[in-house]
């Protein structure tokens, strides 16, 4: 459970976020750069992944 968890510029690289809970979790400046996700994901905005996610909204 990452919930509200500062992940500013944090290095993610081919993490496996599947299942993760980023609720509030702040991303930005984060290296995603092959990072896992699934449809059991939360992302910061508290919605689910999807394949039409764009992760880049959330490290900016």
């Amino acid at each position: 459970n990452l919930t509200g968890a500062n992940l500013r510029r944090a290095k993610l690289v081919n993490a496996n976020l599947q299942g993760a809970n980023l609720t509030a979790a702040e991303l930005s400046g984060a290296m995603l750069n092959g990072a896992t996700y699934d449809e059991f994901t939360i992302l910061p905005n508290g919605k689910p992944w999807s394949s039409e996610t764009d992760m880049t909204r959330f490290i900016r």
